[in-house]
């Protein structure tokens, strides 16, 4: 809805999450204050964004390297801290960030997750809903997404 994706179903364990038709491939995190289970305080907001190895659907085997397979990351956080106000379809309680992976290969190596802090540094404000297509679009996907590969 917020990206002009490809009509192509998901392919299941695939190396990124979302691939729009110019060909940009998206890996999607989220993070939230409030659980559905029993807190005793708010969560601390962090985002797995480890090198993992993909499945590869063609051959059925997993990749040989651990790394980043998206062109760029969209974090989602669900902003909304009172769980009586909570309303996951209420866009209005969601920030969301863009972040091209390059920038974090160069910036975070092969670290695995991202605060919400550190996320804050790579990216400007957070942006709506509605902006995210833009956001991405804009992004540089040219450069290398290489990162020392884990074997």
């Amino acid at each position: 809805m917020a990206l002009g994706l490809t009509d192509s179903p998901r392919i299941e364990w695939d190396a990124y999450d979302l691939i729009t038709l110019d060909g940009i491939r998206i890996e999607v995190k989220s993070s939230a204050y409030i659980q559905t289970w029993y807190q005793t305080g708010l969560s601390r907001i962090s985002f797995d964004i480890a090198p993992k190895r993909f499945w590869d659907e063609r051959t059925h085997k997993y990749s040989d390297a651990y790394q980043r397979h998206s062109d760029v990351y969209v974090f989602c956080l669900f902003t909304c801290k009172d769980p009586s106000a909570a309303n996951p379809l209420d866009l209005r309680q969601w920030e969301f960030y863009v972040v091209p992976t390059a920038l974090l290969n160069s910036k975070l190596g092969t670290q695995k997750t991202l605060s919400l802090g550190a996320l804050q540094k790579f990216s400007s404000s957070p942006i709506s809903f509605y902006e995210i297509k833009e956001h991405v679009c804009s992004c540089d996907v040219s450069s290398p997404m290489d990162i020392s590969p884990v074997t």
